[in-house]
């Protein structure tokens, strides 16, 4: 519906909105912030592919899952919001979201272990990647500037993640 939308800055979807579709805000590459209502069911799937400057979501209690694509290539994005309502995080939802630095989870260390994180979301287990557990918000961050490492360590967990797989295909 608004798939490479001009939006700027803040996005604010009304309460009462229950479910974003298919490619709905991808592309849309100057949105930086997108306040997601509680009343959210879920997410279509590729919705916020390739938003560029966003750089951090809260996703609300209640989604369980977040489809495949559906933040890929938010290359800004520093930090997300996961509620332990979630389940499962689809094939490349967080692919290319080289920046992130800090994941804010409301549930606690075992409920994250029991997410189904499903290959291309690498970006949440960078060895620089601070996870708090018990949150309900996402915090105060530093200015990206001043946070340790950089976009090279992410790429390069890329490709060993890549190498390991193709390595174990040749093994079959």
């Amino acid at each position: 519906a608004f798939a490479g939308c001009g939006f700027d800055g803040t996005l604010v979807l009304a309460e009462g909105l229950e479910h974003i579709g298919r490619y709905a805000f991808s592309y849309c590459k100057n949105l930086q912030t997108v306040n997601l209502p509680s009343s959210l069911q879920s997410i279509g799937n590729s919705a916020f592919q390739y938003c560029k400057s966003l750089e951090k979501i809260e996703i609300p209690a209640g989604i369980d899952e977040i489809g495949p694509y559906t933040f890929m290539g938010c290359a800004a994005m520093r930090a997300v919001l996961l509620p332990k309502s979630v389940t499962s995080v689809g094939f490349n939802a967080f692919k290319t979201c080289y920046a992130m630095k800090y994941v804010f989870y409301s549930g606690n260390e075992r409920e994250w272990g029991q997410i189904d994180f499903e290959e291309g979301n690498e970006a949440f287990f960078a060895d620089d990647v601070t996870i708090q557990y018990g949150a309900s918000a996402i915090g105060a961050l530093p200015a990206p500037e001043s946070e340790n490492g950089n976009i090279f360590t992410r790429i390069l967990a890329f490709f060993q993640s890549l190498f390991a797989r193709l390595l174990s295909i040749f093994r079959r």
